[in-house]
């Protein structure tokens, strides 16, 4: 019994433009560390092609909404020292 052949491997790419505007909500956890909720809109600004992405060929221009929590850890860095006779900020 041979071998069943596999077809050759098709590899297909798009590029998607989007814009999404995004509002965001953070709380301090700790001096360096941030809670952060955030809620958008993303509005695609190019037509998707339905062979690549077949979730999105109903709509030529879809809007989806976007959404995430996450966690920010703020690095503290040194000042540089100030020259003489100069204000520090």
């Amino acid at each position: 019994m041979a071998p069943q052949e596999l077809p050759p491997l098709e590899t297909q790419t798009d590029v998607l433009v989007s814009v999404a505007p995004v509002a965001e909500l953070g709380y301090p956890l700790s001096e360096r560390l941030r809670l952060k909720a955030m809620l958008g809109v993303d509005f695609l600004l190019t037509q998707p092609d339905g062979s690549v992405h077949p979730s999105l060929a109903l709509q030529p221009h879809p809007v989806r909404v976007v959404a995430g929590l996450g966690l920010e850890l703020g690095l503290a860095l040194p000042a540089p020292p100030a020259a003489a006779g100069g204000v520090r900020r």
